[in-house]
């Protein structure tokens, strides 16, 4: 009836037989609305919401504009957004603000998980506690990821924002999800029914055919919609690069389109990255899977990662739910990145590629009030993302 394993690639799968996918579509409705429940009654006490919030003496790391330190600042927060960022002015402080002594302290935006899997609504709760305060999921059962983004929306709870890239995928052995893209009438229908439900992107699985791929994008760019994703099997990547697809998901793809040299690897594969730069392709390494598993070639991914950030690739930090934000960013400042670069792939970078770079990802007036109050500065000692004392999400500010 139903079986669980996880494929070559560590992912999760769940197999049901088709007789019984009604009752499982049931069962998973139930199931939905007693998680986002008990997930709503338990967060309620994770953070306090405030209708202003000043935040006085602390030093702004400006990750939009080469990370100028912005010291003894002063910043107001009012119904969620950031109203002043400047010099300590105590007129400005509406009565009844939550005041927040930050001097000494160091502030960057919220950090932004872009490869995460929400099958349970508490990852979002032990994401924010880790100092994300946005995720992209990057698969997931609609009807679940529909409701969740919902709850999500209305922002009565302390709980990131939530973006969704929707899967499709074709037919094989290795098929993951229920959303097919195997002929025209359902890459139109499914990329539509995405749209509908709110998702921005497209995520493209490993059984996705170049011919329903070239299908996908077209679909895609009908509803203003990204494709992002996986490496199709069996293909090599200079055709969906040319193509449309945005992002990259997991470094291990290159693997075998790349030119080997105990040299100038860029200058070996200028060729593809040249394409990348000129196509505006993003990496979504997520180096957190390798590492914590043990994969004898990390070595090779991290020297990867390198050579595309050096070229201009920009880097987007994900987990897929290995191990934290943080540490993800730690691994891009060990293979070689500055501690600058490691934030903007958590912050303003993953922002400007889904569009939001207008409304979050940096510390500016008129954007939303998501920030992490450091007790050292990251960019002497990335380190200090392994201990937030305080993280403000929009009126929500948790206390660790």
């Amino acid at each position: 009836v139903f079986m669980t394993t996880n494929d070559t690639e560590g992912d999760k799968r769940a197999v049901v037989a088709d007789r019984y996918l009604p009752q499982f579509v049931t069962l998973n409705q139930q199931s939905t609305q007693y998680l986002l429940q008990a997930y709503k009654e338990s967060s309620s006490t994770v953070g306090k919401p405030y209708a202003a919030i000043a935040i006085l003496g602390g030093n702004i790391i400006d990750v939009a504009r080469g990370g100028e330190l912005q010291k003894n600042t002063m910043i107001l927060i009012i119904n969620g957004k950031i109203d002043y960022v400047g010099a300590i002015d105590r007129s400005l402080i509406p009565p009844a603000s939550l005041v927040i002594d930050a001097s000494n302290k160091f502030l960057i935006p919220g950090l932004w998980d872009m490869h995460a899997h929400v099958f349970h609504p508490s990852y979002l709760r032990k994401s924010l506690l880790s100092g994300v305060t946005t995720v992209r999921d990057m698969g997931n059962e609609l009807d679940f990821l529909v409701q969740l983004k919902e709850m999500v929306g209305r922002k009565t709870i302390p709980t990131p924002n939530l973006y969704a890239a929707g899967l499709l995928d074709g037919r094989s052995s290795a098929t993951l999800g229920n959303m097919p893209a195997t002929n025209p009438a359902e890459i139109k229908a499914n990329v539509k029914r995405y749209h509908e439900a709110g998702f921005t992107q497209i995520k493209v699985y490993s059984s996705v055919s170049k011919k329903n791929f070239d299908l996908i994008v077209a679909e895609a760019k009908r509803y203003e919609m990204q494709v992002v994703g996986h490496l199709p099997t069996g293909y090599t990547l200079g055709y969906f690069i040319n193509n449309g697809l945005n992002s990259l998901s997991h470094v291990h793809y290159f693997m075998n389109n790349i030119k080997w040299s105990s040299g100038d690897l860029a200058a070996a594969n200028k060729t593809l990255l040249d394409n990348m730069v000129a196509k505006h392709t993003y990496l979504d390494p997520t180096l957190n899977v390798y590492r914590l598993t043990g994969d004898k070639k990390t070595g090779l991914y991290f020297r990867l990662v390198k050579m595309f950030a050096d070229y201009g690739i920009p880097i987007v930090a994900g987990t897929d739910n290995e191990g934290t934000v943080a540490e993800e960013i730690q691994s891009y400042v060990q293979l070689g990145l500055s501690p600058l670069e490691a934030i903007r792939s958590a912050t303003i970078v993953p922002a400007t590629l889904m569009g939001s770079a207008k409304d979050r990802g940096s510390i500016e007036k008129g954007k939303a009030g998501e920030l992490l109050i450091l007790e050292d500065n990251p960019l002497v000692d990335i380190g200090a993302l392994n201990k937030i004392p305080t993280i403000v999400l929009g009126k929500f500010v948790i206390h660790k």
